[in-house]
């Protein structure tokens, strides 16, 4: 969506207004950069836990239903 924007923005202006077109531009895409900003960290997480996940590759060895607890009763 940011990528037509800009193309329709610079069609549009063309020649016409040149100093003004670079400014609107860089305002225009600072909401894109905001959003990755905030993201970039929810987005290592996500590729920390698929790819470096113990049972990942182990689906019987689930460590939420593990068989090793045991609970007595009193």
């Amino acid at each position: 969506m940011m990528v037509a924007f800009m193309a329709t923005f610079f069609l549009v202006f063309g020649n016409k207004l040149i100093p003004y077109s670079i400014p609107i531009a860089v305002v225009a895409s600072l909401p894109v950069i905001f959003f990755i900003w905030q993201h970039f960290r929810l987005f290592v997480d996500m590729i920390h836990s698929t790819y470096t996940s113990r049972s990942l590759f182990k689906p019987n060895k689930s460590l939420l239903f593990s068989k090793k607890l045991k609970t007595k009763v009193a």
